[in-house]
């Protein structure tokens, strides 16, 4: 097989898109889903971390000492180690070490899955970890994006595919979901490990994001990563049979399973008869029926408790398509494509609202206006910078003690507003009184 062959089929079936190839099958029909992903700067920044940190843990040297130097240039953008680069490697640099004393660590990981993806495929694990002594395989896996935290379980819903059980700190056991992509890396892993020990009882699930100072985890039996295997190759062969389909084929439509976290990362939403027929039932809406206006009928607001429960839990992914909608019919449209709307008339774009004024030349501007008004007048009153830029300028080697003893005590950090979610969520209830408006949606975004 050659390279080219191997690449197209690990990118096919990848780990890190299995959180969408796993619940949903019929998203492999589309061509959209078939390659090996777009990057970003994102992306690119957390390769950069990824490339750091697997050398510190190769070696013995910590990430403060490649401060200043290059970890690569990707898609036009040179990363230079900067503190705060350095902080997030470190971070799961330590995490790692910490986990592995004893062990063996095997880092940047390649680990074969043909026995239960098909032939060609595997993945990369960030560290694998064999602890004899306590005979555990550990897998960790790196996340350094600072918007939205992961996890390595959620706890599980109806639309579940797999679960395992887990005992919780009260005592209490809950079937939860595990993160598909670290269970890929610990079947994966197992072949590789069993060389190293001799008997595996558990595999330790980890994901660490330094950003958001946040590590989770999960331990999961061997009769549990049996059990998944088994699975996984059910979900594999739904995916092979309903990319024999073409995407309008009405048996297509069989394979197709919309849902918030699978339709997130999924290219083709926009042109999913599933996706979008789910959407007009939850709104109760007929798209095909326009008021006079040019726009839809407004939506019916559910008045029974149960049904207005079901409406908000599918908020997220009603938002969701509503976006990917309108950057696909922009796509088109901006690339001469002929779109008919309602009105029977081709789209097009026009000029929309004017920008802010802006002075086109501030000095002239400013000698201009001293000549007429006080300087009172002239000048915006002077705003100190927030405490999360003066964390980036002072929380340095340097200034981090000035930082701790002086700027620390002078912060304070309103408490979170209330958030709406399901009963299953692990969260403490909110205690404290709210009014309407100081409820805000889900979101594990932070400053």
């Amino acid at each position: 097989m050659s390279k080219v062959q191997e690449a197209v089929l690990h990118a096919l079936f990848s780990p890190s898109a299995s959180p969408r190839w796993i619940p949903c099958p019929g998203s492999m029909t589309f061509p959209e889903n078939q390659g090996g992903g777009s990057s970003s700067t994102y992306a690119d920044a957390g390769t950069a971390r990824h490339t750091l940190s697997a050398h510190c843990l190769r070696g013995k040297a910590n990430a403060a000492a490649y401060e200043g130097r290059s970890q690569g240039v990707l898609n036009g953008v040179d990363y230079i180690v900067d503190e705060e680069f350095a902080n997030d490697a470190q971070y799961y640099i330590d995490d790692v070490r910490n986990r592995a004393v004893g062990g063996h660590l095997l880092v940047e990981q390649r680990v074969d899955l043909q026995e239960w993806l098909g032939p060609g495929q595997f993945g990369t694990s960030d560290a694998v970890i064999a602890q004899p002594i306590d005979y555990t395989v550990t897998i960790e896996d790196a996340k350094f994006g600072r918007g939205e935290k992961v996890y390595a379980w959620a706890p599980a819903t109806e639309a579940s595919r797999f679960t395992v059980t887990v005992q919780l700190d009260t005592g209490e056991t809950q079937d939860v979901e595990p993160n598909f992509q670290l269970m890929l890396y610990g079947l994966g892993s197992l072949p590789l490990v069993d060389l190293l020990m001799d008997e595996i009882r558990k595999v330790v699930l980890v994901i660490c994001q330094p950003p958001l100072d946040h590590i989770h985890e999960l331990v999961v039996s061997m009769d549990d990563m049996r059990r998944f295997g088994e699975f996984v190759k059910g979900a594999v062969a739904d995916c092979r049979q309903a990319m024999i389909l073409t995407p309008n084929s009405p048996d297509h439509m069989f394979y197709l399973n919309p849902g918030e976290k699978q339709c997130r990362w999924c290219n083709a939403k926009a042109k999913c008869d599933k996706l979008t027929a789910h959407v007009k039932n939850e709104t109760r809406m007929d798209f095909e029926d326009v008021a006079g206006d040019g726009l839809p009928q407004r939506p019916a607001v559910p008045q029974d408790h149960a049904r207005l429960a079901h409406a908000y839990a599918a908020l997220p992914l009603i938002s969701m398509w509503g976006s990917a909608v309108a950057a696909e019919i922009h796509r088109l449209v901006g690339d001469g494509e002929q779109v008919i709307g309602p009105d029977k008339k081709p789209m097009k774009f026009v000029e929309g609202k004017a920008g802010n004024r802006a002075w086109t030349n501030e000095k002239d501007a400013e000698a201009a206006l001293c000549g007429v008004l006080p300087e009172d007048k002239v000048y915006a009153p002077k705003k100190i910078i927030t405490p999360s830029v003066a964390d980036k300028a002072l929380n340095k080697k340097a200034t981090k003690e000035t930082w701790k003893d002086v700027f620390e005590p002078l912060i304070r950090r309103p408490p979170g507003k209330p958030q709406l979610v399901l009963g299953s969520d692990p969260r403490p209830v909110y205690q404290k009184k709210a009014d309407a408006e100081e409820f805000e949606e889900v979101t594990d975004s932070e400053e």
